[in-house]
């Protein structure tokens, strides 16, 4: 993340934010996000193009949304919980463990079909 001071004010460069959101969005879908924050769909595109770079108070409502730091959103922290219990690595092992309830359902299902 670039982080640059401009009068006064700080400037980041908003591709780990769109990176982090995209990846959270395979937990819950843009209109999902926009029902609960009240943010625009055609904002949170945006966002994601890196074509808008959200306002504060959009920031702390998607970190909110998703329950992860706005450290974590903006690429300041690898950590997204906000107790710091979770290891950094927290998407990648709940998306493991989603595909892992997905196979282990599938071969119930083929071990009823072989009784």
């Amino acid at each position: 993340m670039t982080i640059v001071m401009e009068k006064n004010i700080l400037i980041t460069d908003m591709t780990d934010f769109a990176e982090r959101l995209n990846e959270l969005l395979k937990i819950s879908s843009q209109k999902e996000i926009s029902e609960s924050t009240g943010i625009s769909q055609a904002s949170i595109s945006l966002y994601l193009s890196k074509k808008r770079k959200p306002a504060s108070d959009a920031i702390i409502k998607i970190a909110d949304f998703f329950n992860v730091t706005t450290d974590y959103l903006l690429g300041l922290s690898n950590n997204p919980n906000k107790s710091g219990d979770l290891p950094e690595d927290y998407l990648e092992l709940k998306e493991k463990a989603e595909k892992f309830e997905e196979l282990k359902d599938s071969l119930l299902k083929i071990t009823k079909k072989l009784r």
